[in-house]
């Protein structure tokens, strides 16, 4: 997977004095976060109080030794949803 632009990752900014929902309504408007995130090619796309639906585009890199996806992801994609509760 390759880097995203400087001017991609940019559009996402972390502000320490925004709830959880506020930073993932920008981050889903935003779509690249940079980071783990990126990696894990996951980002909301539809946040409202008290849901959160997460895409996750799926690569071989996902997957654990016998080809199911790794629960490392599955754990990654609950902590992301709940870090959106204000």
């Amino acid at each position: 997977m390759s880097e995203p632009s400087p001017s991609l990752a940019s559009r996402f900014q972390l502000d320490p004095a925004a709830d959880g929902l506020e930073l993932a309504r920008r981050w889903a408007e935003a779509r690249f976060a940079g980071g783990f995130a990126e990696r894990l090619r996951a980002w909301p796309v539809q946040v409202e109080r008290g849901r959160m639906v997460i895409r996750c585009d799926l690569d071989p890199g996902h997957a654990n030794f016998v080809g199911l996806v790794h629960g490392g992801v599955t754990a990654a994609l609950v902590d992301i949803a709940g870090a959106g509760w204000p």
